[in-house]
């Protein structure tokens, strides 16, 4: 695992994902607490897979949301999974 990638997911959570207050709109409370989950996940993951490099974890879980999305019947579903792919693509975005 490198610790260099994972601290920097972690310092994405808290620097640009910081917890959504009670008060913001209800899309936005949503959309940022999707994100923070799918941060979460990603980091789960990785923990869990020390041997898998960081950069395949991240796209298996992006396109496994991108899935999720394509196939829901519910829309508020589809965006959550939506947004997962899209703070997965955040995330591979700064480690490569």
């Amino acid at each position: 695992m490198n610790d260099v990638e994972v601290q920097s997911i972690c310092d994405y959570l808290e620097e640009c994902l910081f917890e959504p207050s009670i008060n913001w709109p209800p899309e936005q409370f949503a959309e940022r607490s999707y994100s923070r989950w799918a941060v979460s996940e990603i980091l789960d993951r990785v923990r869990s897979n020390p041997e898998v490099p960081i950069v395949s974890t991240v796209e298996v879980f992006m396109a496994e949301m991108t899935y999720f999305a394509h196939i829901s019947p519910e829309t508020s579903a589809r965006e959550m999974f939506t947004n997962a792919a899209d703070t997965a693509a955040d995330i591979l975005s700064m480690i490569s």
